[in-house]
């Protein structure tokens, strides 16, 4: 079962709602050059690191004739790479990244389990209400509780993915 709202999680929690609303992950957008979570001179520390680390080329190569939202999804492919590079060297450094990104999957679970669960007390208040026989306030009150279960594993979610990505900046 747990295996199974992971998977569900991720491809329906994480895909299809948590990063069209995000934008992508922090770790690709914070190093877009319209992003203002961190300066330029950091961005351009960090890149520079990146590359004579790792003998990479941190510059991205843009297709002409592309439209701002091509360029913006090449360049975040271009971040969420050097980005993994930056992980894997610092997985063995600190235990924080893993910690945060374990934090990160089972607010994403408690996300979607809550939402499935609002959702249908919603329409357990919704076929209530068409009923006309039984009361609705049962299962409106449900979906209240649920509801704002959902939204605080909501923002631990987005804040864990957040720390997540500070930590293998920090410790890079």
């Amino acid at each position: 079962v747990g295996l199974m709202l992971q998977a569900v999680s991720e491809q329906f929690g994480q895909r299809k709602f948590l990063l069209p609303l995000w934008g992508g992950f922090p770790s690709e957008r914070w190093l877009l050059p319209e992003d203002t979570h961190f300066s330029e001179p950091y961005k351009k520390q960090v890149l520079a690191l990146i590359a004579k680390r790792f003998e990479v080329s941190a510059d991205v190569e843009i297709p002409a004739n592309a439209s701002d939202r091509e360029i913006r999804m090449v360049r975040m492919n271009k971040n969420s790479e050097l980005f993994y590079l930056c992980y894997r060297y610092t997985d063995s450094l600190g235990p924080y990244p893993q910690t945060f990104n374990a934090l990160f999957g089972m607010f994403r679970c408690l996300f979607s389990l809550f939402g499935l669960l609002c959702a249908t007390a919603l329409l357990g208040c919704l076929i209530t209400l068409l009923d006309h026989r039984a009361s609705s306030g049962k299962f409106l009150l449900l979906a209240g509780v649920f509801g704002i279960c959902c939204w605080l594993s909501y923002e631990q979610c987005r804040r864990r993915s957040e720390d997540f990505a500070r930590s293998v900046y920090d410790l890079f």
